[in-house]
């Protein structure tokens, strides 16, 4: 399943897509381990924190320009919180 990856910073916002494995049981373990890290103070910088979770994730993640997908994840790093919804109940 495709998914988009929003990364929140106030009132920035840097979309991304991944064009599969974007089941919430499949990437849920892999943005709650980023979102330890985000919380631990492991990043410098916002781009510190996407270059990681490029990583985390095979480099399977591109940026986008919008919702074209099934899941939407949200990961606030302001408020250190990540959250997902099935696209078709989120509204822009």
């Amino acid at each position: 399943m495709r998914a988009n990856i929003i990364i929140k910073e106030g009132d920035a916002e840097l979309w991304f897509y991944r064009h599969s494995d974007g089941y919430p049981d499949r990437m849920m373990p892999i943005l709650e381990k980023f979102m330890e890290r985000v919380k631990a103070g492991t990043y410098r910088s916002t781009s510190h924190c996407v270059g990681h979770l490029r990583f985390m994730m095979s480099g399977r993640l591109e940026r986008s320009a919008g919702k074209h997908v099934e899941f939407v994840y949200m990961i606030d790093l302001v408020k250190k919180t990540v959250m997902w919804i099935e696209a078709g109940q989120w509204e822009t």
